[in-house]
């Protein structure tokens, strides 16, 4: 592989008047560079370049997709299909490395993709075209469809008794509670993965759950500061830097809670607001990655194929950034999961047991980890809500946290009891009476998918909760 740093590319056009002897004979149809140019504009010069690197681009995507279409991969695309696919990439990468522009809204903007066959292809030419995608993703269906049977037949074993597996039990268990099924499948995902890669190499064996104080949410700015918290990390992006995972930490001084972002060249304290704001310096220099170019190279294959290929470049900037007052506008997007969140099982939202409220990450101060008393009642908490166990009885119930100087109260809406606690300096759950908890567990899966519950019920007394440690 070899790669170049390009300031200047001279290109080959890509002319229609070749076209009647071009293989396959549909690329007679697409433009030739010049006229994507020449046709291509926007509402000013830096919407006009953003619309003809979308444009180069789709226009590839098109060209592979009817390759795809006829059973060809893009390593059995036809020489010329691979010297137009080549010039559309290499002008639309020179566009992004000349104009600093890494991705556009149109990039993916089926309505642009529309507008690009009006403009560009016959109608004879789109119909062939929705019809051979058409029938692709038909294919890709059926193939779906076949493993969302297999993941259903899996999922019967998780009836009470049939299996041993422990991510199974906790997936059965975390669906019985009222969690989100995406949620309990990836978090039982992420932990087998973690197993499996830390068998390999430990280094990449994710850390323990430390129960503990969290923030949640997107906490946007001024000048294009944005925050998105999450229990490990927070996604920070300010002016042109690009964005990048930052660590933090939580700490209760003096009368309030402060959470230290890990920025460079020196940290950035916020502190937290009753209102679930965060209050920050007025502004504060921040260290991170800006764009600086593209780098252009050629990828050579075994077999002497090459392609033309680019990298975007970054170098190191401190920018001053505007902070003070940051405000959530709303939880912070859950990670994706591919495919899989796309089966039925995953399409509704969580609700608490009554049905009658979905259970929604909220913004703000949160907590993590589990914490368990001699009684039996143990509380599993997460973004989105907390797992009230009472030795074989438990629920998802939603609950939130409120800040008032030293004193941090939790409120867990347990049907109509609604509990109060307070979460103590040293980490520990305070409160005092005791618990009725009502529950379900997973008895089998009926024929059409859907689960068969058996009622669970236990009361326990409520006393100090410590933070369970991992070991």
């Amino acid at each position: 592989m070899h790669w170049r740093l390009v300031t200047c590319l001279t290109l080959a056009i890509v002319s229609t008047a070749a076209a009647a002897t071009q293989n396959p004979a549909h690329l007679a149809e697409f433009p030739a560079i010049a006229r994507v140019k020449l046709e291509i504009r926007g509402t000013d010069e830096a919407d006009t370049v953003r619309r003809q690197i979308a444009a180069f681009f789709q226009l590839r995507t098109i060209l592979y997709d009817l390759a795809l279409a006829q059973g060809r991969d893009r390593n059995e695309v036809t020489p010329d299909e691979k010297r137009m696919a080549d010039a559309f990439y290499v002008e639309g990468a020179t566009l992004q490395m000349n104009h600093k522009v890494t991705t556009t809204k149109y990039d993916v903007d089926p309505r642009f993709r529309d507008a690009l066959f009006d403009l560009f292809f016959t109608p004879a030419f789109r119909a062939n075209y929705f019809r051979l995608t058409k029938q692709m993703d038909d294919r890709v269906a059926a193939r779906s469809a076949a493993e969302q049977a297999e993941f259903k037949q899996a999922q019967s074993g998780v009836a009470a008794g049939a299996t041993t597996d422990p991510g199974t039990l906790e997936a059965r268990r975390c669906i019985a509670s009222g969690r989100s099924p995406l949620d309990c499948i990836g978090s039982v995902m992420s932990a087998g993965l973690g197993d499996l890669f830390g068998n390999v190499n430990p280094a990449l064996k994710p850390a323990p759950v430390v129960p503990g104080l969290r923030v949640n949410g997107v906490f946007p700015g001024a000048a294009g500061l944005s925050l998105i918290f999450r229990a490990d990390a927070v996604e920070l992006k300010c002016a042109e830097l690009e964005p990048a995972s930052t660590p933090y930490s939580i700490a209760r001084q003096g009368t309030g809670v402060v959470v230290t972002v890990a920025t460079l060249p020196a940290p950035v304290a916020f502190t937290v607001q009753p209102n679930g704001s965060i209050t920050g310096p007025p502004s504060a220099v921040i260290r991170g990655q800006v764009l600086s170019g593209m780098q252009q190279g050629t990828r050579t294959y075994s077999d002497g194929r090459t392609e033309p290929i680019s990298r975007p470049v970054y170098s190191t900037r401190d920018v001053n950034c505007e902070i003070g007052t940051l405000s959530p506008t709303g939880p912070s997007p859950r990670k994706p999961l591919g495919d899989l969140a796309n089966a039925p099982v995953f399409s509704k939202p969580a609700m608490d047991l009554a049905g009658s409220k979905p259970l929604i990450a909220r913004p703000g101060l949160r907590l993590a980890g589990t914490f368990a008393s001699a009684s039996g009642l143990a509380l599993e908490f997460h973004d989105e809500s907390v797992i009230l166990t009472c030795r074989q009885a438990f629920v998802a119930r939603e609950y939130h946290l409120a800040v008032s100087g030293a004193v941090i109260t939790i409120t867990i809406n347990h049907g109509g009891t609604p509990l109060a606690l307070r979460l103590l300096p040293d980490g520990s759950i305070s409160a005092s009476g005791s618990v009725v908890v009502t529950g379900r567990d997973v008895a089998g899966v009926r024929d059409d998918g859907s689960v068969i519950y058996t009622s669970t019920n236990d009361t326990c007394a409520i006393s100090t909760l410590n933070p369970r440690r991992p070991s």
